[in-house]
């Protein structure tokens, strides 16, 4: 085998590492990203409902002050 043939041979597989690892390193980067908005969702979410809980304690109590049936 041409000593050339080998060269090139070797160049490409050396390229195509590259690629595969630039492709995995995008992979875990977007997969990175996707974790951190699902984890920022999930507490927003969280928040949220314990906002709605809360606001609905307070009208609870005031309308029991008010003296009306509480709902």
């Amino acid at each position: 085998i041409p000593g050339n043939i080998l060269v090139s041979h070797s160049s490409s597989l050396c390229r195509i590492r590259l690629k595969i690892r630039r492709s995995a390193e995008i992979l875990t980067t977007r997969l990175r990203g996707e974790t951190v908005l699902m984890v920022t969702s999930s507490s927003l979410e969280k928040r949220l409902e314990k906002n709605i809980r809360l606001e609905h304690n307070r009208r609870r109590v005031e309308n029991v002050r008010r003296g009306e049936n509480p709902s």
